[in-house]
């Protein structure tokens, strides 16, 4: 799958829910250029116009008009890849699995 989202111009999601929107960061790592709605979800590590196009959930016009800007505009399209690859950095597993280690120590040390 990551072969695919390398050599796609750009992933448009049109999901409606999303759990966390592991696709997204994906793809951001990948460089490749990120179109959704915007959902909660995303909020944690996705900013419209800066790393991501997010677009109002259901506006299915506004998702063909981005995903236009983004086949079609070099500059807009290297702002968002050189933005969406920094913030999959710090979505890295081995910055995972510290964050997720140090919940669990509160955890353990709050019950105790």
């Amino acid at each position: 799958m990551l072969k695919l989202i390398r050599n796609a111009d750009v992933l448009v999601n049109p999901s409606y829910f999303e759990g966390f929107g592991t696709i997204l960061l994906e793809s951001m790592s990948a460089g490749t250029p990120v179109i959704a709605y915007d959902l909660e979800a995303y909020h944690e590590f996705a900013t419209n116009g800066y790393d991501a196009l997010l677009v109002r959930l259901g506006d299915l016009a506004r998702l063909i008009v981005a995903t236009y800007c983004v086949l079609t505009d070099e500059d807009l399209v290297f702002s968002l890849v050189t933005n969406s690859c920094s913030t999959a950095k710090k979505f890295d597993w081995s910055n995972t699995v510290d964050k997720i280690r140090d919940v669990y120590k509160l955890v353990i040390h709050s019950t105790s």
